[in-house]
């Protein structure tokens, strides 16, 4: 039953304000964080979408509500899973999931900084770290995927630029050290992820060549 009335739901939150406002007085966004946190990966790729559409179409309201403490944990366990995922690192779910990520964060500097602040940077580096110390579960290309690594890192440079305080978003991530290590690790064919550590490090205003 489940697989059918979930996308019925996302299709009516992306059709029509009517239809948003309908589902918003039905604690709408409410079930759809709660289904996020339930549904199977592929699933949640749709959820996520959804609400980043729901976001861009009435701001201000779904802002609010996914600055909310238990909504920003709703998040934040989410992706704290797909990125210790081995089999979600191998499918075409992580990428979409945080192409969706992405989007928020660009539309909602408040989002972004409640989300840093409440614990989204450790998980997203933990792919990053783990190529680089050879803790990755072999035979996986998890987080070691260059356009997986470029789209962490750019996720990763959003929360900072919205940070409210950037020398201690550095010093308490160590963010420097990991983006260091790629551009000395990184191989050929690997520009995008280079580009994006360097980005960062511009941002933390330190020279780097590549």
């Amino acid at each position: 039953m489940r697989s059918y009335v979930v996308p019925l739901l996302i299709g009516m939150a992306t059709t029509s304000s009517s239809t948003r406002a309908k589902l918003w007085a039905s604690n709408g966004l409410d079930i759809f964080l709660q289904l996020l946190s339930t549904e199977d990966p592929q699933m949640q790729v749709g959820l996520m979408r959804t609400l980043d559409i729901w976001l861009a179409e009435d701001h201000s309201r779904v802002e609010n509500r996914l600055c909310q403490r238990e909504a920003i944990s709703q998040l934040i366990e989410v992706y704290s899973r797909l990125c210790k995922s081995p089999v979600s690192a191998r499918s075409p779910v992580m990428p979409q999931m945080l192409d969706s990520l992405k989007l928020m964060l660009g539309r909602s500097p408040k989002v972004a900084v409640a989300l840093a602040t409440g614990g989204l940077v450790p998980p997203l580096l933990e792919p990053l770290t783990a190529g680089l110390t050879g803790q990755q579960q072999q035979g996986t290309s998890g987080g070691n995927a260059p356009i997986l690594r470029a789209k962490l890192l750019e996720i990763v440079r959003i929360m900072y630029q919205h940070y409210p305080r950037p020398k201690e978003f550095i010093m308490k991530y160590r963010i420097q050290d990991v983006l260091l290590r790629l551009l000395e690790t990184e191989g050929r064919g690997e520009d995008a992820v280079k580009l994006e550590a360097q980005k960062l490090l511009n941002a933390f205003h330190i020279n780097v060549l590549l």
